[in-house]
């Protein structure tokens, strides 16, 4: 009894308000994304099933993942968060533009059920996965994009050489380090990839280790405001190049050069010293804070 109440309380990265008050709506997506392909690579090995199968029976939700639950997993709670109504919203880090990217996200919720229901009752041999990771991409694609050569690979994966599925889990290693470091996934998927001897040193490790801020690319009034800053003709793109920097994609050189006189404001507040820089912190605190309002 005291072992299931410590893994309750210890083994969740999602425990209270707090934890929740720390993700954007954009990070519980990629979250949920990564531990879709964390299941994935590891119901192949027959080694898993035990855990898959106990994992993946408090995962699982009849009632469609409408409430949040302590007694459930963390990949429970993501989904919740993804696929929540507007009181999931308002317990994330930034409610309003959590709300305005949950209006457009449509997560293949049934489809991911089902393939969380053959997984869990067959986990080495059920096989047709190629859709529901086609769909899951297709829904969170503006979140998620840094992640389709993986997905791709992923289709491909029980077909494909040892190297390239070692490539795979090496880079879910780090994205799991970055941004899943103290989930109820992590440990056992580190444990079973060090055991196997599954992590490699050619992959690079490219992931970013900070939250992702929620950004709404049709908010036209942000971009008119950009004006301001850039002139009227370089308006639109140092507002692409904002809306790519958040997603993680890559970023043309006029994008760059539009948003130039913003990074040349910045650093003239980096040459004035430590008292410029407090003085800019604070008032980016405030702001902050009255946007959320």
């Amino acid at each position: 009894m005291m072992d299931f109440i410590k893994e309750i309380h210890e083994a969740r990265m999602i425990r209270s308000s707090g934890d929740q008050k720390d993700l954007t709506y954009t990070d519980c997506c990629e979250r949920l994304f990564i531990m879709t392909c964390m299941i994935e690579v590891m119901r192949y090995d027959v080694d898993n099933t035990n855990f898959m199968k106990s994992y993946l029976y408090k995962t699982l939700d009849n009632n469609q993942y409408k409430r949040f639950k302590f007694d459930k997993t963390d990949f429970y709670n993501f989904i919740y968060f993804v696929n929540g109504d507007s009181a999931a919203m308002d317990k994330l880090k930034d409610p309003g533009a959590a709300k305005k990217l949950r209006r457009d996200t449509h997560l293949p919720l049934a489809q991911l059920n089902a393939y969380l229901t053959k997984v869990y009752h067959n986990p080495t041999s059920y096989r047709s996965t190629d859709n529901v990771f086609y769909e899951l991409q297709k829904s969170l694609g503006q979140y998620v994009s840094q992640y389709s050569e993986m997905r791709r690979m992923l289709s491909n994966y029980t077909t494909i050489g040892t190297e390239q599925r070692k490539q795979i889990i090496t880079k879910l290693l780090f994205a799991a380090r970055a941004k899943l470091r103290s989930s109820d996934l992590i440990e056992e998927f580190s444990t079973w990839a060090g055991r196997n001897n599954l992590e490699v040193s050619t992959v690079t490790d490219n992931e970013p280790t900070h939250s992702r801020a929620d950004f709404d690319s049709s908010n036209t009034k942000d971009a008119s405001y950009y004006r301001l800053l850039v002139g009227n003709q370089k308006m639109m793109m140092a507002f692409r190049f904002v809306e790519r920097a958040f997603k993680g994609g890559t970023v043309p050189i006029s994008y760059i050069e539009a948003y130039l006189p913003v990074i040349e404001m910045i650093h003239d507040f980096v040459k004035a010293g430590p008292q410029a820089i407090q003085q800019l912190k604070v008032l980016h605190a405030r702001i902050k804070k009255s946007n959320k309002k």
